[in-house]
């Protein structure tokens, strides 16, 4: 298991706080125990859904999603001021209201040293504050520099547009913010 009910819990309600708070979250609290923080990046989320997403009726969407380039403020290695991330997609059941969590999926981030991290995310959770889509995802490094270090991803997406959730061709796209955080006991 990643991590404990308790410290999943305490991200949860540190994320949903936050969000109806309207502040930039970037990661929960530490569990007790120390832990080290190999790595904190942030950045721009861009996400398109097809078929767009309505109001009421949760349907099997194809959800397209690009991380632009992330800014490294905590890092052990000084080399690793930036990074970006694959894009990809996945298909999940989802409205405006509501959506699944992707389940298990990998992500790789190459570093600005020139390596790279892939990222295995076997458990998503999920939130829907103020009207923001939550998904914090735990996984670990399975290949590449930080191999075996936890990882933790808070992606957040900013309020959809109601009126928009409300024509037949629902919300096509969504922005938000994407953080990855990677520690180490």
């Amino acid at each position: 298991m990643f991590t404990s009910i308790r410290h999943r819990i305490s991200i949860i309600a540190c994320t949903i706080a936050t969000a109806a708070l309207g502040v930039e979250f970037s990661m929960a609290s530490k569990a007790a125990y120390a832990v080290v923080d190999l790595l904190t990046c942030t950045g721009p989320y861009t996400a398109s859904y097809n078929p767009g997403l309505t109001l009421l009726e949760p349907k099997q969407t194809v959800v397209s999603f690009n991380s632009t380039p992330f800014t490294c403020l905590i890092s052990t290695d000084p080399t690793i001021t930036s990074a970006t991330s694959n894009s990809g997609a996945v298909t999940i059941t989802a409205s405006c209201t509501l959506a699944t969590s992707p389940g298990e999926y990998e992500a790789t981030y190459y570093w600005s040293n020139g390596n790279y991290s892939k990222v295995v995310f076997k458990e998503t959770v999920q939130a829907k504050p103020g009207g923001q889509t939550v998904f914090i995802s735990f996984g670990e490094v399975k290949e590449g520099q930080f191999q075996g270090a936890k990882a933790t991803r808070n992606l957040t997406l900013f309020a959809l547009d109601l009126l928009q959730c409300a024509t037949p061709s629902g919300v096509t796209s969504a922005t938000g913010t994407d953080t990855i955080e990677l520690t180490g006991l």
